[in-house]
């Protein structure tokens, strides 16, 4: 089984593919080979994180209150949820090349300076020390 291409459509897109699929990664379409993503609006700020908030806030409370730990199954369980709905509910839309190859190269910038950040934190951890 496979999901609705936004370009063609058709049917193409695996559900796999979709789950995985962000701005920068999108998924292609078997039928029309173009590619399309799930926004991060989708996927962050939406349906799914009401999922999770809600039920890791009743999965809390009832440990709090009952005092059973089974009840933080709900957490893994919300988290399940809301990437369910992420596959099934959550629209497609369409990427550029133009678009995917900016995505990239700002994830790219950002991991560099992550990296940097850190690599800047242990030296001085390393001065400090000496």
């Amino acid at each position: 089984m496979k999901i609705e291409c936004p370009h063609c459509n058709k049917k193409g897109i695996g559900y796999f593919s979709k789950w995985w699929s962000g701005s920068a990664t999108p998924a292609r379409c078997s039928q029309c080979e173009n590619r399309s993503y799930v926004s991060n609006g989708s996927r962050y700020y939406s349906t799914p994180t009401a999922i999770n908030i809600s039920l890791i806030t009743v999965g809390v409370l009832a440990l709090l209150l009952t005092q059973n730990f089974y009840f933080l199954l709900l957490i893994p369980f919300g988290y399940l949820l809301s990437q369910l709905y992420i596959v099934f509910y959550s629209p497609l839309e369409k990427a550029t090349a133009k678009e995917i190859g900016r995505n990239k190269r700002l994830g790219n910038i950002f991991i560099s300076l992550l990296l940097g950040a850190i690599f800047l934190y242990y030296l001085v951890q390393i001065i400090v020390s000496n």
